[in-house]
């Protein structure tokens, strides 16, 4: 039976004053009290930040144990090699826009270095805000579309089974830029100051989310609205002079990219463990498409007074059927930016409520994902969170602060 005193107050005082002694267990205990289900929008408010700070724990502690796995191990060096004369000094070229594009990154490891803390609490940033806005977002959209809490558990069992965590602590900076961007989609619909901002975190996080902004923008090139327009053309126009008259190498940086992900070294599928990859961003593809028909056919039918602009997700879904044969581009784009659909999802759950045959199909479809490539080849592996996650349940915030990771030598 899960621990839910009556006095939610109460609850809620004795998972916070746990978090700060054992912060694993406490973090384990706000994720059954969101499973109960016996959660309301003020105790989300706090359980939300409680559960993502869990999950940045987990990946400040996990530990690749002196193998190179995931893009993770690059961060930790590329934090350990920074110096800021190294921005500094260099010309305009494609060293420079690496750094341009991956400012957050840089900012953040000039600031902890700064205060003396270590790459590890970059990895608890970007977790903790991956985690944070991801949720925060989707409670907002349960707000919107008046769902009851008690299904909010779904949203994070959604985003577990389809992000496995261990994915998410290994490569974290473009899945950060990703959830930018899927917030700068929420706010654009009523605070374009706040969705811009987003939008621009997105595109200074990973180089990748500019496509996403891009195709984002011709959805909306219609829209009523003169200062987008104006924003619009006047982004269209500065982007071109800069690339013809000032910047050569501008061009040539996302010429580069373009050929990494059309002719690099991982842009075709070879061997039955990416035909098994391509199965698993298939699945997620076609589940993209079904709930987008399926909201275009229910707003028919029911009047629901809170609507998502659905122009981006056609753009992008036809744009998705030119880029199946290419692995790097459809992989990056439709399974790891798969939480784009999470606002049609909500409202395709809005409608439902969820009925039990629609429960059994969406349990299915995370037990198909559990046997797909992010599960099946990133969980048996010698990396683990701390000594081992039962183990680390058990460390003392003070312990956890102290923990040190295994990297491998720098060469």
């Amino acid at each position: 039976m899960i621990f839910y005193p009556k006095d939610k107050y109460i609850a809620l005082l004795i998972i916070l004053s746990i978090s700060f002694i054992f912060p694993l267990i406490g973090f384990l205990l706000t994720s059954l009290y969101i499973a109960s289900g016996k959660v309301g929008k003020f105790e989300l408010r706090i359980l939300v930040p409680l559960f993502s700070i869990g999950m940045g724990i987990m990946a400040f502690l996990y530990d690749p144990n002196g193998v190179t796995i995931g893009d993770v191990v690059n961060y930790h060096y590329s934090f350990q090699l920074f110096y800021i004369k190294d921005i500094i000094t260099q010309d305009i070229n494609n060293s420079y826009l690496n750094y341009f594009y991956n400012s957050i990154f840089y900012l953040l490891t000039f600031i902890l270095k700064s205060i003396g803390l270590n790459s590890q609490y970059l990895s608890f940033i970007y977790v903790s805000l991956i985690y944070f806005l991801f949720l925060n977002v989707s409670r907002k959209l349960f707000d919107s579309f008046k769902i009851k809490y008690s299904y909010f558990s779904l949203v994070i069992i959604f985003f577990i089974f389809f992000y496995n965590p261990r994915v998410v602590f290994t490569s974290y900076r473009n899945l950060l830029g990703i959830v930018f961007i899927f917030n700068g989609i929420f706010y654009f619909k009523n605070s374009k100051i706040k969705s811009y901002i987003f939008f621009i975190l997105g595109i200074l996080t990973h180089v990748s989310t500019f496509l996403i902004f891009l195709i984002f923008l011709i959805s909306q090139a219609r829209h009523k609205n003169l200062f987008f327009k104006i924003f619009f053309l006047a982004t269209i126009t500065i982007g071109v002079y800069l690339i013809y008259t000032r910047f050569g190498s501008y061009l040539l940086y996302f010429e580069s990219k373009y050929f990494s992900y059309t002719e690099g070294r991982f842009s075709q599928y070879k061997g039955w463990k990416d035909f098994v990859l391509l199965s698993q961003i298939l699945l997620r593809y076609f589940i993209s498409w079904f709930v987008f028909i399926k909201v275009i056919h229910q707003r028919k039918l029911q009047i629901n007074s809170y609507k998502i602009d659905i122009s981006f997700y056609k753009y992008y879904l036809l744009i998705g059927l030119l880029s199946i044969p290419f692995r790097s581009i459809f992989l990056r784009y439709y399974s790891t930016a798969f939480l784009l659909f999470t606002p049609l999802i909500i409202e395709y759950i809005s409608y439902h409520y969820i009925s039990k045959r629609k429960k059994q199909l969406f349990l299915m479809t995370c037990m198909l994902s559990l046997v797909t490539h992010s599960w099946l080849y990133n969980f048996f592996t010698p990396a683990s969170v701390g000594e081992g996650f039962l183990f680390s349940l058990f460390y003392p915030l003070k312990t956890i602060i102290e923990y040190k990771i295994h990297l491998p030598p720098i060469n």
